[in-house]
């Protein structure tokens, strides 16, 4: 009896053993089981399967949480085996996928990108949905393996996200703009500061069609939109003080007794006493017989022209830069003013569209990298945009569908300057014959005069052609940079 007792707890002993070990063996293979699974799913995770394979990595992750859910509950290690295999076999599929799409979709997943940088998910909600939903049908079908059906939406999908991607930067970088030349127009800005509202929204006009020219956020679209946003509000202001000057007693005398400070102001800094009695020409000359006695040296000059600047317009100080490089020009200026009465408002006028000039130059080479065009003003009332990113291939004149391209912008460009007098000139570097390339610098110059012609809708009469050949280097012929160079398209455009 005794020895049946023993026997009976050597079994039981052992089977308490037998079990332990069995579950500890299960216990083993179930962290294994979720370590493999964990790790698949951060595998996709990687390849940012979460959007390039999203149904299958949704399912193993749902699973493996499945899993972890079932274990904490100490529910049954078959069950909780079963999701872990299914939650790797999925996850692998996810991360096998999405090597895949990112071959599929290689072009279209840079615009989608771009899109995405610059908050177009919620800049430009309808566009965004609608390039999404294509997105989501395309990885679908990829996880289908219907692979030639996503790679058909391709052309569609990049289009929608590259107008996701502009509706965004518009509703963006333009807003600023528009918001402030309309706060300017209903405050009637329109009619009573015309100037200034009209360069408000010329600035605006050249910052949307930068963007419809490159979708992306570019610096001169950024620029353009800043400076419509800073004459929007500007307009504004000279709006509200014109009205108040309009609803004030004796208001416009007292803008004319401001404007005549800004001429005591400079006479003071000169020591003199103005005579009013003759009005703003008795001040005027008696300003410019002051200055005759003046030694100009630089600090004085740039005062002078600071002077000058502040007597022909209340805002019309600009930066010691600025006054630095008009230098030549003011030194021509004031030697023509010596001796003249009145002569200050016409010099006024003529630094004025001397100005204009030079902003209208900036805008238009602001279209262009500097590798592909250059734009300065080289006389009074010309500009010269030199266009150094055509290229003619060797023997031909003929303006082929990438130059076509390259002039399209030329002809945005120049928009605000169609009524001026354009001459194209076609130069050629030294090698060859000098008549043969006189010759084919003419019908180059031909060609090119031609297609703007067409574009901008402007008679014969408006835009000649002229060729130089080679005898208008402007670099080294001698060397291989130098030609390519001399090679290039000159554009003079007269605006009077």
């Amino acid at each position: 009896m005794k020895r049946t007792k023993f026997s009976m707890s050597v079994i039981s002993l052992i089977g308490v053993l037998i079990i332990g070990l069995v579950s500890v063996g299960f216990a083993q293979n179930g962290l294994a089981l979720f370590e493999k699974a964990e790790m698949a799913i951060a595998d996709a995770d990687s390849m940012n399967a979460a959007v390039l394979s999203p149904e299958s990595f949704a399912k193993a992750k749902d699973l493996f949480d499945e899993a972890r859910k079932k274990e904490t509950l100490k529910k049954s290690s078959k069950d909780i085996d079963e999701l872990l295999n299914a939650s790797y076999t999925l996850a692998k599929k996810a991360y096998e996928t999405a090597n895949v799409a990112k071959l599929v979709l290689k072009e279209v997943i840079p615009a989608r990108s771009r899109a995405i940088m610059v908050d177009a998910p919620s800049a430009a909600k309808r566009e965004w949905e609608e390039a999404n939903n294509l997105w989501r049908k395309a990885v679908s079908q990829i996880e289908d393996n219907s692979l030639d059906a996503a790679r058909k939406q391709q052309k569609e999908m990049i289009d929608k996200f590259q107008r996701a991607e502009s509706e965004a930067i518009r509703n963006t970088v333009l807003k600023a703009a528009r918001e402030a030349i309309e706060t300017a127009r209903k405050a009637g800005a329109d009619e009573i500061a015309p100037l200034t509202f009209r360069s408000a929204s010329d600035a605006l006009n050249i910052a949307e069609n930068e963007l419809k020219q490159n979708t992306s956020v570019s610096e001169r679209a950024k620029s353009s939109a800043r400076f419509a946003t800073m004459e929007g509000k500007h307009a504004l202001r000279i709006t509200e003080t014109a009205k108040r000057f309009e609803r004030e007693k004796a208001g416009w005398e007292k803008a004319f007794l401001g404007y005549e400070e800004h001429f005591s102001g400079i006479a003071r800094r000169l020591q003199l006493d103005i005579d009013w009695s003759d009005g703003a020409d008795g001040a005027g000359a008696q300003l410019l017989h002051a200055t005759d006695s003046l030694r100009l040296s630089a600090e004085s000059q740039l005062s002078l022209k600071e002077q000058q600047y502040s007597f022909l317009e209340q805002n019309y100080i600009q930066t010691r830069n600025r006054l630095e490089q008009e230098l030549a020009q003011a030194q021509l200026r004031v030697a023509e003013l010596e001796g003249k009465l009145g002569v200050v408002e016409k010099e006024s006028e003529a630094l004025k569209r001397a100005q204009q000039l030079e902003e209208k130059a900036k805008r238009i080479g602001g279209a262009f990298t500097a590798k592909e065009a250059q734009s300065v003003v080289v006389q009074k009332g010309t500009i010269l945009l030199r266009l150094t990113g055509i290229s003619f291939p060797s023997g031909t004149a003929t303006v082929n569908q990438s130059m076509q391209k390259f002039l399209n912008r030329v002809v945005q460009a120049v928009q605000e300057v169609s009524s001026a007098t354009f001459v194209v000139e076609g130069h050629t570097d030294a090698l060859g014959d000098n008549d043969t390339n006189k010759e084919l610098s003419e019908q180059r110059a031909a060609a090119v005069a031609s297609y703007l012609r067409t574009n901008l809708a402007l008679p014969a009469s408006r835009i000649n052609s002229v060729g130089r050949g080679e005898d208008q280097p402007i670099a080294d012929n001698n060397t291989r940079e130098g030609r390519a160079q001399n090679r290039r398209i000159d554009i003079l455009i007269q605006t009077k």
